[in-house]
């Protein structure tokens, strides 16, 4: 399973660890992914904050604030997304009594990041 979720991280396009391997510090632990030729140190993307325009931003500002958020914001959604879709195939992978422990009762999510799981 677990060369299945690499290859499958590896596979979407992130800039994240250097991007040059894509989701792949998704699955690896740090230490290990940083042994990797172009890889870079990990820093994982934060919800961004709701937009605001502080009071006397130009427009100009305004347009690159907003420009700033959208990229933050598309990262964090993309990470998250990619989350999701490597503990998707974790759960279809394992059965489900041994990922009791690990999910939320009330959302039945998975509640630990992958390389939470996978250590």
């Amino acid at each position: 399973m677990t060369k299945e979720l690499k290859a499958n991280a590896q596979s979407q396009r992130s800039d994240l660890g250097g991007g040059h391997y894509g989701y792949l510090s998704l699955v690896l632990p740090q230490v290990e992914y940083l042994t990797l030729p172009n890889a870079a140190n990990l820093v994982l993307p934060i919800a961004p904050a709701p937009f605001t325009i502080p009071a006397g931003t130009t427009a100009v500002q305004s347009m690159v604030l907003k420009s700033a958020w959208e990229s933050d914001t598309k990262a964090y959604l993309e990470y998250m997304h990619m989350q999701l879709a490597l503990k998707n195939q974790i759960s279809q992978s394992i059965d489900m009594r041994y990922l009791k422990a690990i999910r939320n009762p009330v959302t039945n999510s998975i509640t630990r990041s992958v390389l939470e799981i996978l250590n």
